[in-house]
């Protein structure tokens, strides 16, 4: 990937395609009847100078180098020009998923501290109401429709801006760990409370290149992000974007029919999708035999992808393309990759007898090592800390898409990070795995959800492979109840169509006989539909199965 000239931030590097290829499209908010009348677009250059605009209006309007502000503005062409002109002033976006609810957003905004906020009215409603950051916010833009007292309109920005093109900007130059943060980036809670991670430009930078370079991404591509964050690196690398008409905090509740028309329509080259998205288009897509073939990649994330929905993604592409998963976390990302073919043709076999789900081989300059498990921290660890090949241990990585902080939260921080046996960075990702010999990587499950029995410890996603297979078996859960270190094995399982639990029970536990890593578990428990995270509908909450399997065997 060429960025040269682009001074280590993705606001270079959209400055980069607005003068590559100007006239090109980098933003479409396609036609869609009931919703939107008339398509709308911006070309890169457009794009560019409306970010620099607006970062000049903000300006006017008393938004400065170092200000933290909260982001609530659904993806569109002003989401996208509001967050590019407010890296280009130096502002600090503070991003927070909608999906987490009221109480869950308050949190977060108590958390962050912002000093202003951008948002839509039914945002700008609940600040009002709910008193969030009443005593740190200060200034406020309204975009859309506009609510009396809620701020300044994002059109009256837009025109300080365009009449004050020759007040100074700060430079672009913001290569290595710039200060202040880039943005603050709010994990989605599916394992606790969400957490604000520090990002730099360096930080979004080396993803944006690591990104490009894995995938192939670049100039010519057309995408469709389904997931607004993903999204963000599409103008930054000459890619340009679709936005679909859709609830981006309900990905598993998309309408299907549109997201094939949109591309069928924009012959579009790329799609992400999590999990749950690509099973609910596969479900409508592979019974009619609709083929997608100007796709080149699909890329899914959030949750390991079920090997029965890769198989159904890869009937809808052409021989050429493929469906990747790329593993990681919102403070590390991407770690590693694996296609879909490789799972079908190499490890699915070996996920169903227990070893794990195959997230890939660590991407070019990531550096992955299992460290032995432990719940304390751990400010360094040394040669002997390290599990054996093939033990399973937590996964521990380091590269310069690794972030390293918690905004507000060294608790946090020091629980996390750790300094590897030459003195890098490591980020503790919470998740158990294992390297093989061929140095793929496995995981095995999250830390917190271990279940250590009598017997010895029992780690989800290798169990749940064993299950997730059969026939009749959409997913599993494990969870443990009882003491710590003594817990009794319970195997949550949501049944596949219409197929009654009486007949599926007896091959249930047939199966666990016959598999050594199973063979304690004695206690099955039918649920119709799995508690799922907000973010991608798709990680399991098992900690909320774990509850109510303790209702019934107190």
């Amino acid at each position: 990937m060429n960025l040269e000239g682009t001074h280590g931030n993705i606001v270079g590097a959209l400055a980069y395609q607005a003068l590559s290829q100007p006239a090109f499209p980098a933003l479409v908010e396609p036609k869609h009847f009931g919703v939107r009348r008339c398509e709308r677009s911006v070309t890169f250059s457009e794009l560019n100078e409306l970010a620099t605009v607006l970062a000049r209006g903000l300006a006017q309007y008393g938004f400065a180098p170092g200000d933290r502000v909260a982001l609530f503005v659904p993806p569109s062409i002003e989401s996208f020009a509001l967050i590019f002109g407010l890296f280009r002033l130096g502002v600090t976006p503070v991003m927070i998923d909608p999906g987490l609810g009221i109480r869950g957003m308050g949190h977060c905004l108590e958390q962050a501290k912002p000093s202003g906020f951008i948002g839509i009215a039914k945002a700008q409603f609940a600040r009002l109401l709910l008193g969030w950051g009443k005593s740190t916010i200060v200034r406020s833009v309204q975009v859309g429709p506009s609510l009396p007292g809620a701020g300044v309109g994002y059109k009256t920005v837009f025109r300080a801006g365009a009449a004050q093109r020759l007040t100074d900007l700060p430079r672009l130059e913001y290569a290595g760990d710039f200060s202040p943060p880039a943005a603050i980036l709010f994990t989605s809670g599916s394992t606790g409370p969400a957490k604000g991670v520090v990002y730099t430009h360096n930080h979004f930078f080396s993803q944006l290149r690591l990104l490009g370079d894995h995938f192939g991404m670049g100039p010519g591509d057309i995408d469709i992000p389904t997931f607004p964050l993903f999204g963000l690196f599409g103008p930054a690398l000459g890619m340009r974007e679709v936005i679909p008409v859709m609830d981006f905090t309900r990905p598993a509740k998309v309408d299907p029919a549109m997201l094939i028309q949109l591309v069928k329509s924009y012959q579009a080259t790329t799609l992400f999708g999590s999990p749950a998205l690509l099973r609910r288009l596969c479900d409508y897509a592979v019974p009619r035999r609709v083929r997608l073939d100007s796709l080149k990649r699909i890329v899914s994330a959030g949750a390991p992808v079920p090997n029965d929905v890769v198989k159904k993604t890869r009937t809808l592409l052409s021989a050429t393309a493929d469906v990747h998963t790329p593993y990681g976390a919102t403070e590390a990302l991407p770690v590693a990759s694996i296609s879909g073919h490789s799972i079908l043709s190499d490890t699915s076999e070996e996920t169903l007898r227990g070893s794990g789900v195959c997230v890939g081989r660590p991407i070019p300059g990531i550096q992955v090592r299992i460290v032995r498990i432990s719940d304390r921290p751990m400010p360094k660890f040394g040669l002997g800390d390290l599990a054996k090949l093939g033990e399973v241990g937590e996964i521990a990585v380091s590269g310069p898409v690794v972030t390293t902080e918690y905004f507000g939260r060294p608790d946090l921080t020091v629980l996390h990070k750790t300094i590897g046996p030459e003195g890098a960075l490591f980020h503790r990702m919470g998740d158990l795995g294992h390297l093989d010999e061929s140095g793929r990587l496995w995981m095995c499950g999250r830390k917190s959800q271990r279940v250590e029995t009598k017997n010895g410890t029992l780690f989800t996603e290798a169990i749940e492979g064993i299950f997730t297979g059969m026939e009749g078996v959409r997913r599993t859960a494990l969870v443990g109840v009882g003491p710590e270190g003594a817990k009794r094995p319970v195997l949550w399982v949501e049944p596949e169509g219409n197929i009654a639990w009486k007949a599926l029970l007896p091959q249930l536990r047939k199966r666990a006989d016959s598999h050594p890593q199973a063979a304690n578990i004695t206690t099955f428990l039918c649920e119709g539909a799995f508690p799922v995270d907000i973010r991608h509908n798709s990680k399991i909450k098992r900690e909320v199965l774990a509850v109510r399997a303790a209702r019934l065997f107190p």
